[in-house]
């Protein structure tokens, strides 16, 4: 599953918002621990350094030595063609994190 898990960067954003709700609706820590862990292990993964090239999927583990082909490419791109959605919604999501805490 590490190497063809769908691990979208806007699914994971949504990940965030909705735990950010739950956590204002029910003050539970659980929901602010989740926020966390997907801020910095899925969110902060689908941009790079200079925030010019961003990932549409995330995989957890890259390998070439696949019995098939994956869907997605295995490094970050400037444009990507199937999805305009990932570069400003990191960057959004990465320029809300302030209003996390």
């Amino acid at each position: 599953p590490n190497a063809t898990a769908h691990t979208e960067t806007c699914a994971n954003i949504g990940n965030v918002l909705w735990n950010w709700r739950m956590l204002q609706i029910t003050a539970d820590a659980k929901y602010a621990d989740i926020v966390e862990l997907t801020l910095y292990n899925s969110v902060l993964s689908g941009i790079d350094l200079e925030g010019e090239k961003f990932c549409y999927n995330n995989p957890l583990n890259v390998s070439d030595n696949l019995p098939f082909e994956q869907r997605w490419g295995n490094e970050r791109e400037g444009y990507i063609k199937l999805s305009n959605c990932c570069a400003p919604n990191v960057t959004r999501t990465i320029a809300e994190v302030a209003n996390y805490a």
